[in-house]
């Protein structure tokens, strides 16, 4: 149902090869996967507030995560369990609706 606009989502990023790339938000992983495929010599992370979604999202990227080219954290977006300038790029799509008060900047 979200393939389309992960997919245009994704094409607007100009991932590279060696990019590090984090998607906040990743559901069932598709958009993962797609980014992970283009940074082919990179590394991809994910942060998702539900558990079932990171479930199904490390089942579907599997591989990935055996090569070490991904891993996808149970957790929330106001606290990223990563390093400041970590990643390259960053996406989200469809998760506003699940931000408390997305206005406060």
């Amino acid at each position: 149902m979200n393939r389309e606009g992960n997919d245009w989502t994704i094409s607007r990023l100009e991932i590279q090869a060696t990019d590090q790339v984090l998607e906040v938000g990743f559901g069932s992983g598709y958009a993962l996967t797609k980014a992970a495929e283009l940074a082919s010599h990179g590394w991809v992370g994910g942060i998702d507030f539900s558990q079932i979604m990171v479930r199904y999202a490390r089942r579907r990227n599997a591989a990935f995560i055996e090569g070490r080219r991904m891993a996808l954290e149970l957790g929330d977006a106001s606290s990223l369990p990563y390093p400041d300038s970590y990643f390259h790029k960053a996406f989200a799509a469809k998760v506003i609706y699940f931000c408390p008060d997305p206005l406060v900047q």
